[in-house]
């Protein structure tokens, strides 16, 4: 009875149905993710290439604050941006890739609706800074899902689709923000983010796997602070220096403070030292290796995301 259940020679092996069912649900499921994750890539780097063509309706509409004010409306999101990106990529993997990527998209969208609203400057800066925030979380969570939604034999192929969406958007975007600020004005540079922000949710919060890395081990608090501080006051100086000149103690006084505000100088120290002091000597070429290798989205942010 036992040599009944071999096969004939020459048969191919069985497939198990339930296996080819689930080799299935994974393809799918990849697609999906990346689909979602590349539709976010797409707004926030639309927005961004969108925002310039806008910039010279935005400066009719505020005609009273000064192009000094009016600049912080690019600073404010990419000091913010740039700030946050490798932070928050770190907290994504401690906390969720999937609960990062609502979070980020829910902020994103919710600030691009509070920059179409805006009543006065200040208000659009404010929004801006906290769009700034969310995309800084969006980005590199995007990406974390992506690479654990696929073989590690395909992410190649499947980073390079999430990137060409990224470039691709980016290039299409001064064109499509002229078609929509002529249509219908510049506050629907912001709007257009809505509907790709909601639809990103609804089907992210159903689709989209939690992954995380309760390993990884968060940048000191103090570091970025300090790095957004001395971004800030850099651009402070260059934006203020028409107004007051390069060689007035203002400027120096703001370029200096600049100059002091960052982290403590450690040997091989890279700015984002961690809080417990370990992994700080990431200035070697080695230990960037194994950085780019791990597959975290914090790693991923500083490695291979051209934004940062």
């Amino acid at each position: 009875l036992l040599g009944c259940t071999s096969r004939a020679p020459g048969l191919p092996p069985m497939v198990s149905p339930v296996n080819d069912d689930s080799a299935t649900d994974e393809r799918r499921h990849g697609r999906v993710t990346l689909a979602i994750a590349g539709l976010a890539a797409l707004a926030t780097y639309l927005d961004t290439t969108i925002l310039f063509v806008a910039f010279p309706d935005i400066s009719a509409t505020f005609g009273e604050s000064s192009p000094s004010t009016l600049s912080w409306v690019l600073n404010g999101y990419t000091i913010v941006f740039a700030a946050l990106l490798v932070p928050a990529g770190k907290l994504a993997d401690r906390l969720g890739h999937r609960l990062a990527f609502l979070c980020g998209s829910a902020l994103f969208t919710a600030a691009s609706m509070g920059c179409g609203f805006a009543p006065g400057v200040e208000w659009l800066i404010a929004a801006r800074v906290f769009q700034g925030a969310g995309s800084a979380i969006l980005i590199p969570a995007s990406l974390a899902l992506v690479m654990a939604a696929f073989p590690r034999e395909r992410l190649p192929q499947v980073v390079a689709i999430w990137g060409a969406i990224g470039a691709a958007s980016a290039a299409l975007g001064p064109s499509l923000g002229a078609l929509i600020i002529d249509a219908w004005g510049w506050r629907w540079a912001f709007y257009v983010n809505l509907p790709i922000g909601i639809v990103t949710l609804i089907v992210g919060s159903r689709s989209l796997r939690e992954a995380r890395n309760e390993g990884v081990r968060l940048p000191a608090p103090i570091g970025v602070v300090l790095i957004a501080l001395a971004a800030g006051a850099v651009s402070y100086a260059v934006v203020e220096s028409d107004a007051v000149g390069w060689a007035s103690a203002p400027t120096i006084s703001v370029l200096t403070s600049a100059g002091r505000s960052r982290p403590p100088s450690i040997p091989n120290c890279s700015p984002w030292a961690t809080s417990d002091g370990a992994m700080r000597g990431c200035s070697s070429s080695r230990c960037r290796s194994r950085r780019c290798s791990s597959g975290s989205s914090s790693s991923w942010s500083a490695c291979g995301n051209g934004r940062s």
